[in-house]
C-alpha cells in the first residue's frame, strides 16, 4: 500500500542517466531494485497511477502514529 506504515523498503530517486550505474553498484552487492515510475516537473498536485496509467486514488495521504 502506497500510503501505509508497515513497508520497510527504501524508496529514492534517480536520474534518468544515473539509473544504470545505481543498478550496476546494488547488483554488485546482491540488493534489488524494482523500478516503479517516473517523477515529472509540473505545478499541479503530485498524482499516482496504477500500471495501466490510471488515477490510484490515495484513501489517505501518509501513516500518522497517532
Amino acid at each position: 500500500m502506497i500510503s501505509g506504515g508497515d513497508d520497510y523498503e527504501i524508496l529514492c530517486t534517480v536520474p534518468q542517466a544515473r539509473c544504470a550505474a545505481l543498478a550496476e553498484a546494488a547488483a554488485q552487492v546482491g540488493v534489488a531494485l524494482t523500478p516503479i515510475g517516473s517523477v515529472i516537473a509540473g505545478s499541479d498536485a503530485p498524482r499516482f497511477l496504477d500500471g495501466e496509467g490510471r488515477d490510484l486514488p490515495l484513501a489517505r495521504r501518509s501513516y500518522s502514529h497517532f
